[in-house]
């Protein structure tokens, strides 16, 4: 598999975590290149939805995979950039670019 892309939506920052722990174990199975999450659905974030992205981008890089998000709404790229994650985290734009 070249790519595989998984949507993150709602409010609920335990959603995020629940998203990442059915994610990475589909990663390893699937072996995709590249990985993107899309957060263009996410409407609140905090710490707990950040670890959880964070965590998923780590075991992505130690298998060698590619992994990007698609950026969210503002306040989420605001807490990219406050917490620095965005100097090293890949972020996309939307494919229909918003």
């Amino acid at each position: 598999m070249t790519g595989a892309l998984y949507a993150a939506a709602g409010s609920d920052p335990a959603l995020l975590v629940e998203v990442a722990r059915e994610f990475s174990p589909r990663i390893e199975v699937c072996g995709p290149r590249e990985i993107t999450l899309d957060l263009s659905g996410i409407t609140f974030m905090d710490s707990t939805g950040l670890s959880a992205i964070l965590v998923t981008e780590m075991h992505a890089r130690m298998r060698g995979q590619r992994f990007s998000v698609v950026e969210g709404p503002p306040h989420v790229n605001e807490l990219f950039r406050l917490t620095g994650v965005d100097n090293f985290l890949e972020i996309v734009s939307a494919p229909n670019g918003n």
